[in-house]
């Protein structure tokens, strides 16, 4: 299951089929260029039904076609990817100056800065996954039972590409 969630992902993208993930602006950024990027959710099976698994997708800075993709999974498992999108190595960051602007104080929006030390710029393509859903943003449809053997079987027999 991961290696198709993985492959199908990186070949809609490549492909341009999820044009409507791509994102465009955010909230509380208004600075130059926003890095290349699309959210969105890919539908796949779990253990009692199905689940929308959230992910991040950051376009190398360089958009080298040759260069590697990065797949970062938050330590847990149950911990949001999205942690080290915003405060280590994803393209955009938000911090304590965030709530200290002028745009701050009017709207209630914490300012977005770029990171210059994004991970993006190595150059690498970086991919955000939030898992087990409901990590996150990700969700499930009907129940979610996972605990640390529920999601190891899963993700072994994924990996030898049994689902």
């Amino acid at each position: 299951m991961a290696r198709l969630f993985l492959a199908s992902l990186w070949l809609s993208v490549a492909h341009g089929a999820i044009d409507a993930h791509k994102i465009d602006s955010l909230p509380g950024y208004d600075g130059s260029e926003l890095p290349v990027m699309w959210s969105g959710y890919i539908d796949v099976p779990t253990i009692n039904g199905s689940a929308g698994v959230h992910y991040m997708l950051v376009q190398n800075g360089a958009a080298d076609p040759h260069a590697p993709t990065v797949v970062w999974h938050q330590g847990g498992p149950g911990g949001s990817s999205m942690i080290g999108f915003m405060t280590e190595n994803g393209p955009l960051t938000v911090n304590d100056f965030s709530y200290q602007t002028e745009a701050y104080n009017k709207t209630g929006i914490p300012t977005v800065y770029l990171n210059p030390h994004s991970w993006h710029l190595a150059p690498a393509n970086m991919l955000y996954v939030e898992h087990p859903p409901p990590t996150g943003f990700s969700y499930c449809v009907g129940e979610c039972h996972w605990n640390d053997t529920s999601h190891a079987g899963k993700f072994s027999l994924a990996s030898d590409g049994r689902s």
